[in-house]
């Protein structure tokens, strides 16, 4: 029952706020500023996307995912983890989308939500999966996340660490959200504290990875859980890739 409370308050104090700041990001809100085309936001595109669907989209990916960070944080444990090939199979599945297509390294199979171009179950070119890209990597959401992060050290300078950093902030699921509302962060602060510490002391031989994809090379993730470069992956199609 307590859990039950927690989540029933949730709505209120996480899931609403941070819905309503996803809509101003890259939600209906997002699409009505004044003079779009013409100067009213920084970076204009047709996007269509639902804020709270997305919002459970990025929830459930951290969910899921944060123990296989963790795994990485701390390798010298060899805990359990999850592969860029399996959390890439929850976003083309459960984020279904139809710019979502197999190209070379990437099958996407006739199956599920994909099946008989099911378009009760898959969003219409511009949703979910093209919406989420758009999100993760526009300006108003990952500096809310910078903000949070140079609270606890600056950045790093080399590429691997930083991206393993900012990710690691961004992928501790629902109650991760907090981190975003005003005084959320101190509860966090400790162990960001640590996650940060874990990730200074990595040797090189034990970082993630890039993985990359398609004939072109351009697409790519990492070993570690990177939603944003991931979907990226998912959707190289749509930008081109064969």
């Amino acid at each position: 029952m307590d859990d039950i409370r927690r989540l029933h308050a949730s709505r209120f104090s996480l899931i609403n706020p941070v819905s309503d700041m996803i809509d101003r990001c890259a939600g209906p809100q997002f699409m009505s500023t004044p003079d779009f085309w013409d100067g009213g936001v920084s970076n204009p595109a047709t996007i269509s996307l639902e804020p709270i669907r997305a919002l459970f989209q990025i929830i459930i990916y951290g969910e899921l995912f944060a123990s296989t960070m963790q795994a990485f944080l701390e390798p010298n444990k060899s805990l359990p983890r999850f592969d860029q090939e399996f959390r890439m199979d929850y976003i083309k599945y459960c984020i279904p989308d139809s710019a979502c297509a197999s190209y070379t390294d990437m099958t996407v199979l006739n199956v599920g939500p994909y099946v008989g171009n099911n378009n009760e179950l898959i969003p219409q070119k511009g949703s979910d999966q093209v919406g989420l890209d758009y999100l993760l990597t526009c300006r108003t959401w990952s500096e809310a996340w910078e903000r949070v992060r140079l609270e606890i050290g600056p950045n790093f300078d080399d590429v691997s660490r930083q991206i393993m950093w900012e990710r690691a902030v961004q992928s501790q699921g629902l109650e991760g959200l907090e981190m975003l509302r005003p005084g959320g962060l101190e509860r966090w602060r400790p162990r960001l504290e640590v996650m940060r510490k874990n990730i200074e002391d990595l040797p090189p031989r034990l970082r993630p990875k890039e993985c990359r994809y398609g004939s072109s090379g351009r697409y790519y993730c990492w070993e570690s859980p990177d939603m944003a470069a991931e979907i990226t992956v998912t959707l190289a199609t749509y930008w081109g890739e064969t």
